[in-house]
């Protein structure tokens, strides 16, 4: 019958005619450990948000002077005769304008799908990234290329900006322009180099496949 021997650390299984065959698994030994692989994390998504309102300092010392002024001068109406709606008439009006000041906001979301610009109440614009031929962050010059903050038109295209003298400047691929105001222009130039870093590397892709045809095409000919 078949016999099992130790040799040190080893047992032998041995067949009835003495050979020793195969060395069976010792007592010591340790299972054979794979090296594990790095887990992948899937990259965060890109993402830039922006917020902005009319909140300069001077531009709100102008609003409350004419406000007073315009108190003033329903007062004095009123108290030479005239009907108390016409004397708060201006007042209200200047306090509505106001009002809507403190709730227009200036909206900048950019995702991988393209950019987002939410202008209340002016409404919003969805641009697609294939749409874009070139951004760059710049200093512009609001009241000579545009006339000022706000929804603009001018011969340098159309703007969307609240207060400041940077932002974002894009041209479409059928040559419109637009600029979207910022307040953090070194931050949204950092995350534009990333943002269109991919269609570079395509870009870049595109052109050795383009060259590996024409070598193939010459070795035909």
């Amino acid at each position: 019958m078949p016999l099992v021997s130790r040799s040190g650390n080893q047992w032998h299984f041995i067949s009835p005619a003495g050979l020793s065959i195969l060395p069976l698994a010792t007592r010591n030994s340790q299972p054979a450990t794979r090296n594990p692989q790095p887990a992948t994390r899937n990259p965060q998504p890109m993402q830039y948000q922006e917020s902005q309102k009319f909140n300069q300092w001077w531009l709100w010392l102008l609003n409350m002077v004419v406000f007073m002024g315009v108190s003033i001068i329903g007062y004095t109406s009123w108290q030479n005769g005239d009907g108390l709606g016409t004397a708060l008439l201006g007042p209200a009006v200047m306090a509505l304008v106001m009002i809507l000041l403190a709730m227009v906001e200036l909206r900048t979301v950019i995702t991988e799908d393209g950019i987002e610009v939410r202008f209340w109440p002016f409404g919003r614009r969805r641009i697609f990234k294939s749409e874009v031929k070139k951004a760059v962050v710049r200093k512009y010059m609001p009241l000579k290329e545009y006339g000022g903050w706000g929804y603009r038109i001018g011969p340098h295209g159309k703007a969307y900006n609240m207060q400041g003298n940077h932002g974002l400047q894009l041209e479409f691929q059928d040559g419109e322009r637009l600029l979207i105001g910022t307040q953090r222009p070194e931050e949204l130039q950092a995350f534009l180099v990333e943002y269109f870093a991919d269609q570079n590397e395509l870009t870049d892709e595109a052109i050795t496949l383009k060259l590996k045809e024409l070598r193939e095409e010459r070795l035909e000919k």
